[in-house]
């Protein structure tokens, strides 16, 4: 049986909860790429659901939003199950 991929556990509309969240606490997108030291154009692919950022990325992403990887992650599930986007 193959190993499961890093892929395989991360929601498909992560990058999506990312932007509602952030847009919901009033920080610019270029404001929290500043903020984890990572490029603004980058920052945009993962709110696009284009690119996956690192476990570490991620952690300094929530910590900025002030929520928890799990907490981001729940969300995003929900936002799959029904289909807000």
């Amino acid at each position: 049986m193959p190993k499961p991929k890093r892929r395989d556990h991360i929601p498909k509309l992560l990058g999506t909860a990312i932007k509602i969240r952030r847009e919901s606490r009033g920080i610019y997108a270029r404001e929290l790429a500043l903020e984890v030291g990572m490029n603004g154009s980058y920052l945009s692919q993962i709110e696009r659901n284009r690119e996956l950022p690192s476990e570490r990325l991620l952690a300094l992403i929530c910590q900025h939003l002030g929520t928890s990887v799990f907490n981001l992650h729940s969300f995003a599930r929900m936002i799959e199950e029904f289909e807000w986007v």
